[in-house]
């Protein structure tokens, strides 16, 4: 799959061998954690969601529309009844709360759960398109949303929004990381900058990313308390890298060997820690097992 144009990877959270990869080729599954992967869906595919309680309920942006399927990815039906005319290219689900999925269609944040259909759930968010929904893995009712004016959090479910941008002014979040051991600690990143929140995202200031690292995209280990991962490129733009602190930022030494070029758009870390992987429009998947200490590409 090192040709695959990878918009998304989920790794199901109650079995940590089961991988989806979504993109412009379709939708892929693997049972082996990235080393093999399975045609499920061979239309253009943004994203995929895996039930928090069920691992054979997926939900999929297919071609713009949302779809889900009961049996682990063999068959789907359509999934927007309530929803008004639109598309969308992302979908999640929530953490904790089996059966409920929040999706960005129409430039709107809606939510549905297992007992309700899809309600707007954008009270307070301002006009533009919601680029990305972060949910507290610790406590579900706590999302973040970034827009180009800066970054909202909810703590009631979505069901209301307020402003969470102090010291962003400028700055257009591209996306959000929620700290697994300290869900008052964050780490946001937009104009090729990273920015950290120690008080839920009411104050932030500037993130020292290594070197001269361009473009950056974090995320925190949910198996090591202070390790964080940078995805980013070099300073002439040229190099994906990947960068790795064991001491919450302050040093860094590059994991970049054995990487190709260009994978630095998608960057997930396994629930356990043990397994990185990363994908680009351009470059495929990429799985780093620590345990063999080098990458494969798929």
């Amino acid at each position: 799959m090192t040709a695959f144009y990878t918009q998304g990877i989920t790794i199901d959270p109650r079995n940590a061998s089961l991988v989806y990869a979504a993109g412009g080729g379709g939708l892929f599954k693997s049972s082996d954690r990235g080393e093999s992967w399975a045609a499920l869906v061979s239309r253009l595919t943004q994203s995929v969601a895996i039930d928090s309680q069920d691992s054979q309920t997926l939900y999929a942006t297919i071609v713009g529309t949302i779809s889900r399927s009961l049996d682990g990815g063999t068959t789907w039906q359509p999934f927007t009844t309530g929803l008004p005319a639109g598309s969308s290219g992302y979908i999640v689900s929530d953490p904790q709360v089996g059966g409920t999925v929040y999706t960005i269609w129409g430039g709107v944040v809606y939510k549905r759960d297992s007992s309700n259909g899809w309600v707007s759930r954008n009270s307070g968010l301002p006009a533009g398109f919601p680029s990305f929904i972060t949910i507290d893995r610790n406590n579900s009712s706590i999302l973040y949303t970034g827009v180009s004016i800066g970054l909202f959090k909810s703590t009631n479910g979505g069901a209301s929004w307020i402003a969470a941008s102090g010291g962003l002014t400028g700055v257009s979040p591209l996306g959000l990381a929620v700290d697994p051991f300290d869900s008052s600690h964050l780490l946001t990143w937009g104009n090729s900058s990273g920015y950290e929140s120690k008080d839920g995202g009411a104050n932030w200031a500037p993130f020292s990313n290594p070197g001269s690292r361009q473009a950056i995209l974090l995320a925190f280990d949910p198996a090591k308390p202070g390790r964080i991962y940078n995805s980013a490129t070099d300073g002439s733009g040229t190099f994906a890298t990947v960068d790795r602190s064991d001491d919450g930022g302050k040093t860094w030494f590059s994991m970049q060997t054995g990487l190709g070029r260009a994978f630095r758009e998608i960057f997930v870390v396994a629930p356990g820690g043990g397994t990185l992987y990363a994908g680009h429009s351009n470059g495929g998947v990429w799985v780093f097992h620590f345990a063999r200490s080098r990458a494969v590409s798929h």
